[in-house]
């Protein structure tokens, strides 16, 4: 089996409506993401899929986040606190539904609020 990573950054902020402490305030992170996707078989190239591929992708997902408030942004827009846990299942499924059916799948998505705490979605 191979796998590969990428990581991206953006910063943006938000704040959990309902929280029993300070981050029922508004308030910003710089967010890291890292994806990891993996296949038995390597395409006709060598490679599992194409770094720059999966980079491009992963930024036009987080550039509709980048510098925002996530609590107004789809699909958080709606009342869903925009967690860390609901981030990465969301662009997990924002980069299948790019990506699509293949040769290759992705096997997490985790989402650093800081250096020191994340969360990962699978599926």
């Amino acid at each position: 089996m191979f796998e590969i990573k990428v990581t991206e950054q953006f910063c943006a902020s938000h704040q959990l409506r309902g929280h029993d402490g300070r981050c029922e305030n508004l308030h910003g992170h710089n967010w890291q993401v890292d994806v990891a996707a993996e296949s038995r078989e390597l395409d006709k190239i060598g490679v599992v899929v194409d770094f720059e591929e999966v980079k491009r992708t992963l930024h036009d997902i987080l550039e509709e986040f980048d510098h925002r408030n996530l609590n107004d942004c789809p699909p958080f827009d709606n009342g869903k606190n925009p967690t860390a846990e609901l981030l990465a299942e969301h662009i997990y499924a924002s980069l299948e539904k790019a990506f699509g059916a293949g040769r290759f799948r992705f096997t997490s998505v985790t989402v650093w609020e800081t250096k020191d705490a994340c969360a990962t979605y699978r599926p």
